[in-house]
């Protein structure tokens, strides 16, 4: 049942956004039956001694606290990924592949002429990655890999039309699209794309990580479903 939804008009600090919340329940005669509260994972909700979970828990002692599992899920991803170093360059090459088709209608159209050679990929796009959405990485390394002998070809024929230097060879933009991390600066060229769609190691790597992902992916849409019952025992069968 959704409840309301109230614009904080002062500064969003926790002692305002407490008080926010315990005058709206109050003026229901709720407050007191609040037996839980689910936040996302900033200071100003978490925060051990002065955020908003911690001054409600002053108050009343009986609530229990959660920080979404959702984005929990999405920041242990991120966080563990940091600390491959392989991973940095699954990323590199999204972002630059992505990069490529993003910048360019010509090449849109060209990759999908030959996307239409194979029936059962023919329109499809290719995701971008931004870090701060949850299930980015993983939807954009699935439509690469369904796309993965389309792109190939594409990338092969970018390679062979453009001298050294030409165009096409400088075809990925050097942009800044949300990137936190000094490892992802610059993005590769058709030529070295090409070398990654030979690589056996690395496309080895790619589907491994599409495995992974869908599955955590998986987990993390059932926890955003409705009536959280009905999505459990899939949660369950994925983990």
């Amino acid at each position: 049942v959704f409840f309301t939804i109230k614009k904080i008009d002062c500064d969003a600090s926790a002692e305002n956004i407490t008080r926010l919340v315990k005058k709206l329940f109050e003026e229901h005669g709720l407050f007191e039956k609040i037996f839980f509260l689910g936040t996302d994972g900033a200071s100003v909700m978490i925060g051990k001694k002065y955020g908003v979970c911690a001054r409600l828990l002053l108050e009343l002692p009986h609530i229990l606290t959660l920080h979404c599992i959702c984005h929990r899920l999405a920041l242990c991803v991120g966080d563990t990924a940091k600390f491959v170093e392989f991973s940095k360059e699954i990323d590199k090459f999204i972002r630059s592949v992505h990069s490529v088709l993003k910048h360019s209608a010509q090449k849109r159209r060209q990759f999908a002429d030959v996307q239409q050679l194979y029936e059962d990929v023919g329109g499809n796009g290719i995701l971008g990655f931004v870090q701060t959405r949850w299930l980015s990485r993983g939807n954009a390394i699935h439509s690469i890999i369904k796309n993965i002998e389309p792109l190939m070809e594409f990338f092969v024929k970018q390679k062979n039309e453009s001298p050294p230097g030409g165009n096409n060879e400088d075809a990925v933009a050097d942009i800044d699209d949300g990137c936190d991390n000094d490892s992802y600066s610059g993005y590769w060229k058709p030529r070295d794309l090409v070398a990654k769609f030979t690589d056996f190691k690395f496309l080895a790597t790619l589907h491994f990580m599409d495995d992974v992902l869908q599955m955590i992916n998986g987990v993390s849409k059932n926890f955003q479903t409705e009536i959280i019952k009905d999505g459990i025992k899939e949660v369950c069968q994925d983990i």
